[in-house]
């Protein structure tokens, strides 16, 4: 199978909104456990990125 150069385009523009609706989910996720008490540690044990719970955190303080 060959690539064109749109193909490619198309294929790398599919993996990147990807990539940000599973960042986005993530960051609801991980603001939705901080408001329910979940700590950053545990967050990070349970495997959330570091800076995906740097920004629940700043999220969460900027609407309060």
């Amino acid at each position: 199978m060959v690539l064109t150069e749109f193909d490619e385009k198309t294929f790398v523009e599919g993996i990147r909104a990807e990539g940000k609706t599973e960042g986005a989910n993530e960051l609801a996720e991980a603001t939705k456990r901080i408001k329910k008490g979940y700590t950053d540690e545990k967050l990070l044990n349970e495997g959330f990125d570091p800076v995906i719970v740097k920004s629940a955190n700043e999220l969460l303080a900027a609407l309060s």
